[in-house]
C-alpha cells in the first residue's frame, strides 16, 4: 500500500444540494511553495485558482460557507478561538458526596488557561450530575478512564502529541480534594484531545494569509455527555478522528513507522493480483493495443463504451501512480520495465528502507499531512474533485472512485495558490472575464501609460496608448458605463477604478465554462 504524503487541494460536489466546495492544505515539509498565477492574458484548458490571473467578471467576495456533515458528536460550528462555544450551565443539583462537591469548586475556580468552552462543558455536567464522580470510585480510577487514559497516551500514532494531554495520578487513600483534581484533569485532557483529533491542532489561518481551512470541532458537551454514557470510551474519542481513506492510510503508515508493524484493528491490504502481460511495443496515451484493456481492468479505470483498448488520460495517471511507487520513470509509457512490474517482477530500481533519521523525518511528515486532513471538512461529498498542487493534477470522484484526472494550472512563489472550502453556485457557460486588479496594475496599466504612436494616417487619436486593450479584445467601463480609453490620461488615472471586461468567445482566456463557488480570493 502506498501512502501520498504530499499537500492536497480538493474541490468537492455534495450531492444532496448539487453543492461544489474547494478545499487544500499548505505544502509539506522540504516541498517548494507553489502558487496559482498562471500566464496572465493566456487561454487556459483548465479552470486554475488564481487571484491574480482568475477573477470572476462580477467578483464575488462571499465568506465560505460552513461545513454541511459535523463530526459524530457534534452539532454545532466550531467555536471561534476567541469565542468558545455557549454552555448554559444549570443551577447545581445539590449533593452530598464530597468528591462531587469538590468537582464542582474546582471547575468553578478553574484558570481560563484551561480551555473556556472546556471548562464551561464540564461544569454544566457535573452541575447536574448526582451519582458521584465519572472517572473516579472509591478512591480509584474506573475501568472507563483507564481506557481514555490509554487512548490518551496514544495519541502519537493519531499524529497528536501525547504530551499534551497529560495523564492524572491518584494515589491510595488520596483525599476527596485530590480526587476531584484527577476527575477535572481527566476530563479536561479528554475534551483537549477531542478538540484536535476532530479539527487540529493548529489554526492554519495563522500560517498564512491565504490558507482559510478551520477544522469542525466537536462540541464539548457532546463529547462528555457521549464519554459518560458509553461503554468504550476510548473508541468514542477515536471515532472522532476524520473518516477520509487517505487520512486512515496516513495513520495506518504512521503506526507501521512507530510499532513496526500495521495497526491491529485494520485488516492488511490485500494488493491486486498480478498480471501475465506478454512483450509488446511501448504504449503512450493516446494509443489503442490489447493490453489496455486488461491493464484497465487490473486498476480499475473506467472507459468510454467501445473505447476499452484506448490508452486515455485517465489510465495514464493510474499509471504514472504505479511507475512512482515502483521507482520506474513516472512518464506514463507502458514500456518492458512497466510491464515487468506489473506482472509482479522486480522493478529496474529497488527501494531502499529508510535510515533511522528519516524515519523520524517521515513519521513528522506524516503526522503533519494528518494534521491537513483535519483541516478540510468531514465530508467531502459523494462526487468532489481534488487538486494535488504540487503535482498540477486534478482528479474527480464520485463514491470514492476516480472518474477523471488531468492536468491543472497552478501559480508561482510569489503569488501562492489560496487554500480554502467553498460551496459551488454557478456553472456559466461562454463567461465574459473580468479582468483583476493584478493583472490591471502589473500588466496592462505599464502599456496604457505609453504616449500613442502616430500613425501615417494623422496619429494616435488619443492621448493614451490603447493597443494592449485592442489587441485582447478588451472593453472599458467607468461604473458600468463604457468610456473610450484612449481618451484617459492613463499616467494619472488608477486602473483599479475602471473594468476592464473580455467578451466571451475563442480568444477569451476563460474558455467556454466557468465554475464559481463565491470566496473572498475570487478564485473560481
Amino acid at each position: 500500500m502506498v501512502f501520498r504524503t504530499g499537500p492536497l487541494w480538493a474541490l468537492r460536489i455534495a450531492a444532496a444540494s448539487s453543492a461544489l466546495a474547494l478545499a487544500a492544505t499548505i505544502p509539506a515539509l522540504g516541498e517548494p511553495a507553489i502558487s496559482n498565477d498562471g500566464a496572465a492574458l493566456a487561454p487556459a484548458a483548465v479552470a486554475a485558482a488564481d487571484p491574480q490571473a482568475a477573477v470572476p467578471a462580477q467578483p464575488d467576495r462571499e465568506q465560505l460557507a460552513p461545513s454541511e456533515t459535523p463530526v459524530p458528536v457534534a452539532t454545532t460550528p466550531p467555536p471561534s478561538p476567541a469565542e468558545p462555544h455557549p454552555v448554559v450551565t444549570a443551577a447545581p443539583v445539590p449533593v452530598s458526596d464530597p468528591v462531587l462537591v469538590a468537582v464542582r469548586d474546582q471547575l468553578a475556580r478553574a484558570p481560563a488557561s484551561a480551555g473556556k468552552a472546556d471548562i464551561a462543558a464540564l461544569a454544566a455536567f457535573y452541575a447536574t450530575r448526582t451519582d458521584g464522580p465519572l472517572w473516579v470510585k472509591g478512591g480509584a480510577f474506573t475501568a472507563p478512564a483507564t481506557a481514555i487514559m490509554t487512548a490518551l497516551g496514544n495519541a502519537g500514532d493519531w499524529g497528536l502529541d501525547a504530551k499534551s494531554f497529560p495523564l492524572p495520578q491518584l494515589a491510595p487513600g488520596s483525599s476527596p480534594e485530590a480526587q476531584a483534581a484527577a476527575e477535572v484533569a481527566l476530563g479536561l485532557s479528554a475534551l483537549k484531545y477531542a478538540h484536535q483529533a476532530s479539527g487540529g491542532r493548529i489554526d492554519p489561518s495563522t500560517l498564512s494569509r491565504f490558507n482559510d481551512e478551520r477544522g469542525t470541532f466537536a462540541d464539548p458537551s457532546a463529547v462528555i455527555t457521549a464519554l459518560a454514557t458509553s461503554a468504550k470510551p476510548d473508541e468514542t474519542l477515536e471515532v472522532l478522528h476524520p473518516k477520509h481513506e487517505q487520512f486512515q492510510r496516513l495513520h495506518a503508515a504512521l503506526v507501521k513507522l512507530r510499532h513496526g508493524d500495521a495497526p491491529k484493528a485494520e485488516p492488511a491490504a490485500i494488493e491486486p493480483p498480478h498480471l501475465s502481460l506478454g512483450s509488446g511495443p511501448p504504449l503512450k496515451p493516446g494509443a489503442e493495443h490489447p493490453d489496455i484493456a486488461t491493464i484497465r481492468t487490473h486498476f480499475g479505470i473506467p472507459a468510454a463504451s467501445g473505447k476499452e483498448a484506448v490508452y486515455d488520460a485517465l489510465l495514464a495517471g493510474a499509471v504514472k501512480s504505479f511507475q512512482a511507487d515502483h521507482d520506474l520513470k513516472a512518464n506514463g509509457v507502458i514500456n518492458a520495465a512497466t510491464r515487468q512490474a506489473l506482472n509482479g517482477g522486480e522493478a529496474r530500481k529497488t527501494r531502499k528502507a529508510p535510515a533511522v533519521a528519516d524515519t523520524a523525518q517521515e513519521i513528522d511528515r506524516i503526522a503533519l499531512n494528518m494534521e491537513r486532513w483535519r483541516w478540510l471538512p468531514a465530508d467531502m461529498g459523494v462526487f468532489h474533485i481534488e487538486n494535488n498542487i504540487p503535482e498540477y493534477q486534478t482528479r474527480v470522484f464520485q463514491e470514492g472512485k476516480l472518474v477523471h484526472q488531468e492536468k491543472i494550472i497552478v501559480g508561482k512563489t510569489d503569488t501562492p495558490t489560496p487554500v480554502f472550502s467553498a460551496n459551488m453556485q454557478f456553472v456559466i457557460f461562454h463567461p465574459e472575464w473580468g479582468v483583476p486588479d493584478g493583472i490591471k496594475v502589473k500588466e496592462i496599466w505599464p502599456y496604457l501609460r505609453r504616449a500613442p504612436e502616430f500613425d501615417f494616417f494623422g496619429g494616435g487619436g488619443g492621448v493614451s496608448d490603447i493597443s494592449i486593450l485592442k489587441r485582447h479584445n478588451l472593453r472599458v467601463s467607468y461604473n458600468g458605463r463604457p468610456v473610450d480609453a484612449s481618451q484617459i490620461d492613463w499616467t494619472k488615472a488608477d486602473p483599479r477604478a475602471y473594468q476592464f471586461i473580455q467578451p466571451a468567445g475563442g480568444q477569451n482566456v476563460l474558455g467556454v465554462v466557468k465554475f464559481r463557488f463565491p470566496n473572498r480570493h475570487d478564485v473560481y
